[in-house]
């Protein structure tokens, strides 16, 4: 079933965005849903958390993930940029994005994250918002074979610790991989 998901192919021209899910048996909990994205000539799957609402946007190549009492939100961006999963990470350029994306950011931690298949990079950073609401914030670059994959997880600066865990869940179970052209 799976091969055959990885040779479903668009029409002509047209970019390949589609996410569904798929039923996952893990031997310490039972079966689960699980989530696979078919985007371009790539495949992902990823294990979001429990309750969460799970929604993709085509047009943006991302899938959001809020948590039930909507005040955490999570997601994840297909960035096709020729950075490949065996090129190294250049942190600079990383940190520059980020200033850049959020102007008065305050980056207080950087380190290395995994996901399924490779290695990544994190930062951890503060911003303040409308109202003088505090964020805290975790971006993750994880590399695949055509570009970088981006995770945001966006909490309250007081609720932020309380979802480290299962931001890192979400990057653990992510496994990315190419599908074959079909023949």
């Amino acid at each position: 079933m799976l091969a055959l998901l990885c040779l479903w192919r668009p029409l002509e021209g047209a970019e390949a965005f589609r996410l569904f899910t798929q039923p996952l048996s893990i031997p310490e909990r039972g079966e689960v849903t699980g989530y696979a994205l078919l985007a371009g000539s790539n495949r992902f799957s990823f294990l979001p958390p429990a309750d969460w609402q799970i929604s993709g946007n085509a047009a943006k190549r991302e899938v959001t993930l809020m948590s039930h009492d909507q005040i955490v939100v999570m997601s994840f961006k297909i960035v096709v940029d020729g950075i490949g999963a065996r090129e190294k990470q250049d942190l600079n350029k990383w940190r520059q994005e980020i200033l850049k994306r959020y102007p008065g950011a305050q980056i207080v931690n950087e380190s290395t994250c995994y996901s399924r298949d490779v290695q990544g990079i994190c930062f951890e950073f503060l911003r303040i918002v409308s109202k003088k609401i505090k964020l805290s914030t975790r971006l993750a670059f994880v590399p695949f074979s055509d570009g970088t994959v981006e995770f945001l997880l966006t909490a309250p600066r007081e609720k932020s610790e309380d979802y480290t865990f299962i931001f890192a869940n979400l990057l653990t179970s992510f496994h990315s991989e190419r599908c074959s052209a079909p023949k």
